[in-house]
C-alpha cells in the first residue's frame, strides 16, 4: 500500500506485514482469536477486494524492460521529457488471494489513479479520470498518452500547451465539462481513427464549434502513435539501404 493512501484494514494488514490478502486476513483473526457469538466464521471472497495494489514508483531508466517498451513506440525521449511517465511497480491478486507482481510505464491521473501501460497489455489501477498537461492557450485534445507523446514528437504539442488527456472515450463528457470551465475558444482534436473516435470528435466539436478535427495528420494508420512508429520502422529501413 502506498504511503499516505486510503484502503482497507486488510489493505493496511498487507501493507504493515508485507503479505498477500489472505495471510493478512489469517494475521488479523489472531488479533480476535474467537467469534464472541459461537458462530462459525464465514469464509473470505478475494473476488470483492481490489485486484491491483500500486506497491512503488521509480522514474523513468531503471528499468531496462519499460524503457525499451517507450523505445518502441518511438516516444521514449518524449516521456522523460514530459515529466509525466513513471516506472510503476504494482500487485495484482487472484480470486484466490494470491498475488503476483508486474510493472510498466504509468502516469497518475487528476484523481489519483494510474494507467499502466506494457508490452503485455494495459491496467487501470484505482480511479479511472482524465490528465492534464501544461497551462497554456492553445488546447489539444488526446484519447491516450502515447498519442500525446507522440504530437508532441512532431511537434503538434509541446509543454507549453494545455494537453487534456482522457484516458479513455468513455470519459469525454468529462473532458468537454472540464475545458467549459475553462472557456476556451480553439481546440486541437487528436482522436483514434475509429468509430470511438468518430463520437468523440463529434461530441467535441457539438460542444465547441471551433475545434479542428487533426486526424489528417495520421489518416493512415489507426492513431497518432501508429504512424510515429510506422514511420521510424520506414527510416530504419532506409538507413539500412544505404
Amino acid at each position: 500500500m502506498v504511503a499516505g493512501k486510503g484502503g482497507s484494514v486488510i489493505d493496511l494488514a498487507m501493507g504493515i506485514y508485507q503479505v498477500g490478502i489472505k495471510e493478512a486476513v489469517s494475521r488479523l483473526k489472531q488479533l480476535t482469536p474467537f467469534d464472541r457469538s459461537g458462530q462459525k466464521n464465514e469464509p473470505i471472497d478475494f473476488k470483492n477486494f481490489k485486484k491491483h495494489i500500486v506497491v512503488t514508483t521509480k522514474p523513468l531508466g531503471y528499468n531496462m524492460a519499460i524503457s525499451s517498451y517507450l523505445q518502441e513506440r518511438c516516444i521514449f525521449d518524449e516521456a522523460v521529457r514530459c515529466g509525466k511517465i513513471q516506472e510503476v511497480y504494482y500487485d495484482y491478486f487472484n480470486d484466490e488471494g494470491r498475488k503476483k507482481r508486474y510493472f510498466g510505464a504509468g502516469w497518475q491521473n487528476i484523481s489519483g489513479g494510474y494507467d499502466v501501460r506494457s508490452k503485455y497489455g494495459k491496467v487501470c489501477i484505482d480511479n479511472k479520470d482524465i490528465l492534464i498537461v501544461g497551462n497554456g492557450e492553445t488546447t489539444n485534445v488526446f484519447e491516450g498518452m502515447l498519442n500525446f507523446l507522440s504530437a508532441m514528437k512532431e511537434g503538434q504539442a509541446t509543454l507549453q500547451d494545455m494537453n487534456l488527456i482522457l484516458n479513455s472515450v468513455t470519459l469525454s463528457r468529462r473532458g468537454i465539462e472540464t475545458l467549459r470551465e475553462k472557456k476556451l475558444d480553439g481546440i486541437n482534436l487528436f482522436f483514434d481513427n475509429d468509430q470511438g473516435g468518430d463520437r468523440c470528435t463529434i461530441a467535441f466539436q457539438k460542444a465547441f464549434p471551433n475545434a479542428i478535427d487533426k486526424r489528417e495528420l495520421y489518416l493512415a494508420f489507426s492513431d497518432y502513435n501508429e504512424k510515429v512508429m510506422n514511420e521510424e520502422i520506414a527510416l530504419k529501413k532506409t538507413s539500412v539501404g544505404k
